[in-house]
């Protein structure tokens, strides 16, 4: 299992030549779908030209990521692809619970499991700002790409992960 943002700025190599080709600075899915396919590639961080690599040609390890050969990084169409961050989560009665801070998915297989989510869905605030709950995504109803549609009762299954900081002071 990997979070998606532990995967944000690791750096990916070639085991041919050993060479270091970026960073990962971002992670498609297929609209409506929830598997992560393609995982994007920059020389530093958010700098330089776009690139990408497909899912199935990467492998992990602890510490960095690793392809055989330079050639499978380039260019993707990410059009009809998102990220899922800061996706509206709602119950099919139209209770919202939050928008998408973060994920969890199978490595091997791309296959989202858990979805991490907050008020705001911005992943750069600090866990200790921000309070996170986890949901399963076997509650998925449907998808598309800004809204997650969960099964009702949903907001009963929520794990809380985080707390606000600012809720211990009162």
């Amino acid at each position: 299992m990997w979070q998606r943002s532990t995967l944000i700025g690791s750096p990916i190599f070639t085991r041919a030549s050993r060479e270091k080709l970026g960073l990962i600075n971002q992670i498609w899915c297929i609209s409506g779908f929830q598997q992560v396919v393609v995982l994007g590639v920059c020389k530093k961080w958010h700098l330089g030209a776009q690139r990408y690599v497909k899912l199935e040609n990467v492998e992990f390890s602890d510490s960095a990521l690793w392809v055989e050969k330079e050639d499978v990084v380039g260019r993707f169409s990410v059009y009809t692809h998102t990220t899922y961050l800061r996706a509206e989560i709602m119950t099919e009665v139209g209770l919202r619970l939050g928008r998408v801070r973060d994920f969890r998915f199978d490595k091997a297989t791309g296959n989202i499991r858990a979805w991490e989510l907050s008020s705001t869905g911005f992943p750069f605030i600090p866990e200790p700002l921000a309070r996170t709950h986890e949901l399963l995504a076997d509650e998925l109803v449907s998808s598309s790409y800004k809204k997650l549609i969960v099964a009702e009762g949903a907001e009963n299954r929520l794990n809380q992960v985080t707390f606000d900081v600012r809720e211990g002071l009162c």
